[in-house]
């Protein structure tokens, strides 16, 4: 009696196999855009990493006179900072996100300089592999930066802002300006 109970807890469980009733489950969407990104997050997160490391080496305001605590308070400023910038190409690459909402003109577009939303997205779909090879080289960069903040390194501090900057003026020549004239 055990084996034809067995065997038919093992047929019913063999035939459950490979049928699934549940319902998908569907991850997040994108909902900002990647210029809402940039102006929303970005810029305030790359002003916050950018300015402290002035008040921290400038000579005129040495550590005694800012008081040590407020010194390693920027410290971990930059490195909140950078850590978070580390996510955004996360949400840059995000598949579906939108350069632009709809109908949004971007600040200088239509100046000769200047890409619209629409081009820009063409040129991130026709080259999404050097899309996402550019958001990359800015999280790395935005890494180092925090580990530099963490490690109170100035020299590598600015090393690596160096490569943070670098980093987004590439994908800029890339995918938002147009290619030189011939």
């Amino acid at each position: 009696m055990l084996k034809i109970w067995t065997s038919a807890i093992l047929g019913l469980a063999i035939a459950g196999c490979g049928r699934n009733t549940a319902e998908p489950v569907h991850g997040p969407e994108p909902t900002a855009t990647i210029n809402e990104i940039m102006k929303t997050m970005i810029v305030p997160l790359n002003n916050a990493a950018s300015y402290l490391p002035e008040a921290i080496t400038d000579p005129e305001t040495p550590a005694g006179l800012a008081g040590a605590s407020q010194v390693d308070a920027d410290w971990q400023k930059i490195h909140d900072a950078a850590l978070a910038i580390s996510e955004m190409p996360n949400l840059f690459t995000m598949e579906g996100r939108k350069v632009a909402a709809p109908g949004v003109k971007l600040e200088n577009e239509g100046q000769p300089t200047y890409l619209t939303a629409v081009q820009m997205g063409d040129r991130i779909r026709v080259d999404r592999a050097g899309f996402l090879k550019h958001a990359k080289q800015m999280q790395d960069a935005s890494l180092a930066l925090a580990a530099a903040a963490t490690a109170k390194n100035v020299d590598a501090l600015y090393d690596a802002a160096g490569k943070l900057e670098e980093s987004c003026s590439s994908c800029h020549a890339a995918f938002w300006y147009p290619p030189p004239a011939p």
